[in-house]
């Protein structure tokens, strides 16, 4: 099961500056994150192709998920 991540900001830090990961076996968004080494803690807004999603979402062959960090700003 192949999966596409986007990786944005400061989240790129905890992929060694890499935006795109093609990831393998990751059966929820938790799992996921684990695979890539994000914390959760980290992570604000995470959208499973183009719709927003949480840790429990169940992942299916193909799909395109996005990672979004807190922003800051004012």
């Amino acid at each position: 099961m192949a999966i596409l991540v986007k990786v944005y900001a400061t989240l790129r830090e905890y992929t060694g500056g890499e935006g795109t990961l093609h990831v393998e076996g990751a059966e929820t968004v938790q799992t996921l994150l684990e695979k890539i080494g994000v914390p959760v803690s980290e992570v604000k807004n995470i959208m499973v192709n183009g719709r927003r999603s949480d840790l429990d979402f169940k992942l299916s062959d193909e799909d395109r998920v996005a990672l979004f960090p807190l922003i800051a700003g004012g």
